[in-house]
């Protein structure tokens, strides 16, 4: 399993998807070593980990209806979720969404 460290209360942060709780916790750790997102949170959060992208990027390419909730939970959950505002010529502005991880500080 990938560790993730990211800014977040509970350092080093190990993230692991409801669905896979039972399969993916190593023997000899505890539930309470790992923050479990609920499927669609884990699947904005892989994609935040590892690029930028706008909510209706997500909402194409991932099975969610609506990413701004989902960004929402993973804010109030802690996750140290970043936005800019980016405006393309001849765009209307639009938020990037990002995590970033310690190795990119």
């Amino acid at each position: 399993m990938r560790t993730i460290t990211i800014h977040h209360p509970h350092l080093p942060v190990r993230v692991i998807s409801v669905s896979k709780v039972t399969k993916k916790i190593p023997d000899g750790q505890k539930a309470e070593d790992y923050i479990v997102l609920q499927p669609q949170e884990f699947l904005v959060f892989k994609k935040l980990v590892n690029g930028s992208y706008t909510s209706r990027q997500l909402c194409c390419e991932l099975p969610v209806s609506h990413s701004n909730s989902v960004i929402r939970n993973l804010r109030q959950r802690g996750f140290p979720v970043l936005d800019e505002w980016v405006c393309g010529k001849g765009e209307h502005p639009h938020k990037l969404f990002t995590i970033m991880t310690e190795e990119e500080l």
